[in-house]
């Protein structure tokens, strides 16, 4: 990741278009969550959300072991 503020984008499909949310590595070197206004709802399942966590907390250590500012 060649960022200053990795992040990772959250889309609802396969398409990649247009992410719903990211997570992201705040100044703390904690997850954040920016959830952005969509012109649809989007509806996540407990699990989606287990999912989209599982995913960030495993970005998250990637990133602080590459030594992510």
């Amino acid at each position: 990741m060649n960022s200053i503020q990795p992040y990772l984008c959250i889309y609802q499909d396969d398409t990649k278009d247009n992410p719903f949310m990211e997570a992201g590595i705040s100044q703390d070197k904690l997850l954040q969550y920016t959830i952005y206004a969509n012109d649809a709802d989007v509806k996540l399942s407990a699990a989606d959300w287990m999912l989209i966590q599982t995913k960030a907390m495993d970005f998250l250590s990637k990133e602080l072991a590459n030594g992510a500012d």
